[in-house]
């Protein structure tokens, strides 16, 4: 069981207060961005990641580092002549382009005390799973897809419906081959996937 999933941490409502801050900080995610999207546009597409990693954390928006490729997994489904990818350091132009797409983005940790330059998860240090907006989440939007891009994201996601009493339809599909192989055999196996749940 990796660090991030173990039980202790997946079930704890509290963050860790003591922790060294030249090596760690707290963070918070980016959900509330997200919830004024899903509160005001026709979402039919939710993405649930685990926590936005440093690099997309200094550029503001979910998947916004630049080796990141969901933005092209998602370009490359929709043949509508915009561009997620050449948008990274653009929020408000991503967040026009997902609302005409109809996606947005969540992730299952609401607050954390995460490493300063790692982008493991099991280097989140501390964190909180985000049940209120799932819950509002679950509450407005019966007919949503829902792709969660990673196993820990998965496990996160299993938690908050557990705790929810929901049993709510998800997909898994990681970000990347790397570490999947066993299931895609190349990156277009991938592509291919996330087309046909934007389908």
């Amino acid at each position: 069981m990796s660090k991030f999933t173990a039980k202790k941490r997946l079930l704890s409502k509290k963050l860790l207060t003591a922790y060294d801050p030249s090596n760690y900080e707290y963070c918070k995610s980016f959900n509330e961005l997200s919830m004024k999207l899903i509160r005001n546009n026709d979402i039919r597409y939710l993405i649930v990641g685990t926590l936005t990693p440093p690099k997309g954390r200094k550029n503001g928006y979910f998947y916004t580092a630049l080796k990141n490729k969901m933005f092209r997994y998602i370009d490359l489904t929709f043949d509508d002549g915009m561009k997620l990818e050449e948008q990274k350091l653009n929020i408000k132009e991503i967040e026009a382009i997902l609302c005409e797409r109809h996606v947005a983005f969540i992730d299952v940790i609401n607050e954390a005390i995460v490493s300063k330059v790692s982008s493991r998860d099991d280097d989140i240090l501390s964190y909180t799973l985000d049940y209120d907006r799932f819950e509002e989440i679950f509450s407005k939007n019966q007919e949503i897809k829902i792709a969660v891009n990673s196993k820990n994201a998965e496990a996160g996601f299993k938690q908050i419906c557990n705790e929810l009493k929901k049993d709510i339809k998800y997909e898994l599909i990681p970000q990347n081959i790397w570490g999947n192989f066993h299931i895609y055999k190349s990156e277009l196996s991938l592509i291919n996937k996330w087309k046909s749940f934007f389908d």
